[in-house]
């Protein structure tokens, strides 16, 4: 539950500083933390995310991300 409610807050406020700056709605994007990179995926309804460890391969953790997100 905790991990959910993190998720949507970050969420939503990357979605609303992008669409401050007149980006548009966010697609996607990374956090990095101490424990390690949160990957952030939103499709339609969904926001699909992923804990990586900090060595990741940040494009294989996007192409898994968006082959995920277009599977919803």
């Amino acid at each position: 539950k905790a991990w959910q409610e993190a998720i949507l807050a970050i969420h939503r406020c990357a979605e609303s500083a992008s669409r401050g700056m007149d980006l548009g709605g966010l697609l996607f994007g990374a956090l990095d933390g101490p424990a390690g990179r949160v990957h952030l995926r939103e499709s339609g309804s969904a926001i699909v995310a992923v804990l990586a460890q900090a060595g990741s391969r940040p494009d294989e953790i996007e192409a898994a991300l968006e082959r995920a997100a277009d599977a919803l």
